[in-house]
């Protein structure tokens, strides 16, 4: 029955159509015809049925495909979910980690402050009467002395008054590495190191603009002399204007942290290690010098104008017994050291202090001359409203600061105590040479540092025997030690400021012999006068 109705239904339309196909086209061979007719249509049903098979087949891959794109997209977003939650946690315990780091921070800085000023009253107190009579006695020596003298007191005076000022930053600033973890110094050590490629830029940038300043150099000493030839001894400073040629003033929009980083390191290893700028001339060099146990017990012993021994750190002077057993557990890992380690040398306390200035300026020249100090009140009055090198670079240091401070605490407070210590280290040396200029001993509990002619590193002591520069052993022992392509530019910028200066002393001495010629004409009209 099924087979009736299916050939009924199937075959017999088909071999109805294909016999009247046969009867219509009247072939010579019927039977030929009828059959290629059958086998025909038997291929289209079968093409037919492949292509619905190979549909069928392409839409169950389709739907296959489909879930698994779906099941894809699902799991890569449930992981860039995952690692989002990760990465905001991670800067979650960061943030909360640097909050409580400057917590610290503050509250050390506080305890310092504290501790200082209590050791201030306790030396006001113990002062005896016979300090008072020494007092007097140099009162009556300066009186004796006339204004010369007193004037040599005064700055001695000043100086000794920056150095305990000095000092007193130093001390708050360092205070917080009595708290830090090696790991904070590793950490700072990694990132030097991942962040090579920045840094080459960085230092590549620096070469371009010491061979603008040396440029500028040049073309400003040929101005101001042929200033000085066409004008006079004293070159106007409209002339100086017209022929030197201004740079741009950089914006310093985006500050370079991973170069903050880099000088602030390099600057360490120079105090530590007496390093050469040939072995830290590169990010790589850096961290291979620092060690960082080690490193964090130096920043803990550290004394920029005294010798002082690695695994015994700096302390301040009152400070109680309950204080003994303050730090993290990495104090009881104390080796060696025994041997007190010297104050840095002079040579690395001013390439220090040069390499401080242009990062602390982003790179920007900010004339260190103070025209103030070579005028009268009323031209001072006028000059003060004019000049804002002072403010341009307050308003660069604390650009640097904060750009260190956002970036890490550690960063921040390593360059705080870096400034401070070499802050502590010049007034300290500016005291002790202007006692020595006065004929005056330096205090016995005062040590002094290393003399420069002894130091077979420092390239500015060689002098020849007419006493001169030599330039050629200096040339000889740069290719040894390398050179620091920022002291280089500081020592650029230090030139110019020695222009300024004599520029600005040529002035003031002009003015005086003007002053002194106009006192001579009227007192000798006054005597004019009175003969007759």
């Amino acid at each position: 029955m099924t087979e009736s109705a299916y050939l009924k239904s199937s075959v017999g339309p088909v071999l109805a159509k294909a016999v009247a196909e046969t009867v219509l086209a009247q072939p010579s061979n019927p039977q030929e015809y009828l059959a290629l007719y059958l086998l025909h249509v038997l291929q289209e049903e079968e093409r037919r049925g492949a292509d619905a098979e190979r549909k069928k087949k392409a839409e169950i891959q389709r739907q296959m495909w489909a879930s698994e794109r779906a099941l894809r997209e699902k799991r890569a977003a449930d992981t860039i979910q995952r690692f989002y939650r990760q990465c905001r946690r991670k800067l979650q315990l960061r943030r909360e980690e640097e909050e409580a780091l400057w917590s610290k921070y503050e509250e050390a800085e506080g305890e310092a402050e504290e501790l200082l000023d209590e050791e201030e009253t306790a030396a006001a107190a113990g002062k005896s009467t016979d300090e008072v009579d020494k007092m007097d006695d140099k009162d009556g020596a300066a009186a004796a002395g006339g204004v010369d003298g007193n004037n040599e007191e005064e700055m001695i005076e000043d100086a000794a008054s920056a150095v305990e000022e000095a000092r007193r930053d130093f001390y708050k600033a360092q205070r917080f590495m009595l708290h830090i973890r090696k790991a904070l110094i590793g950490a700072l050590k990694k990132e030097l190191t991942d962040q090579r490629e920045q840094i080459r830029v960085g230092q590549d940038r620096m070469y371009d603009l010491l061979d603008l300043a040396e440029v500028e150099r040049r073309e400003k000493e040929e101005a101001e002399f042929v200033a000085a030839v066409t004008a006079g001894a004293i070159p106007s400073s409209a002339a100086i204007t017209e022929l030197v040629k201004k740079s741009e003033i950089p914006r310093h929009e985006g500050i370079s942290t991973s170069m903050i980083l880099y000088r602030v390191m390099r600057c360490w290893c120079y105090l530590f290690f007496d390093s050469t700028p040939k072995q830290t001339d590169t990010p790589a060099k850096v961290a291979a010098l620092v060690k960082p146990f080690t490193f964090m017990q130096l920043l803990r012993a550290f004394n920029p104008v005294a010798s002082y021994q690695r695994n015994r750190p700096l302390r301040i002077g009152l400070e109680g017994k309950h204080e003994e057993g303050e730090g993290d557990a990495d104090d009881m890992l104390q080796d060696g050291g025994d041997e007190p380690l010297p104050q840095p040398k002079p040579r690395q306390a001013r390439r220090v202090s040069r390499v401080l200035r242009v990062l602390m300026h982003d790179a920007e020249y900010v004339c260190a001359v103070n025209p103030a100090d070579y005028l009268d009140e009323e031209e001072e009055e006028g000059a003060a409203k004019n000049s804002t090198a002072s403010e341009r670079g307050a308003a660069l240091a604390t650009l640097v600061e904060t750009a260190a401070k956002k970036h890490s605490v550690m960063l921040y407070a390593l360059l705080r105590m870096l400034r401070t210590a070499s802050a502590y280290r010049d007034a300290r040396d500016r005291w002790v040479s202007l006692l020595q200029q006065n004929g005056q001993d330096a205090p016995p509990n005062e040590e002094m540092p290393e003399d420069d002619d002894a130091d077979s590193k420092n390239e500015e002591g060689l002098r020849d025997d007419d006493g001169e520069v030599d330039e050629a052993a200096v040339r000889r022992l740069l290719l040894v030690i390398g050179t620091d392509t920022d002291e280089a530019l500081a020592k650029l910028w230090a030139d110019q400021d020695e222009m300024q200066r004599k520029k600005w002393q040529a002035m003031a001495a002009a003015r005086r012999g003007e002053e002194e010629e106009e006192v001579a004409t009227n007192d000798e009209g006054d005597d004019d006068a009175g003969d007759d």
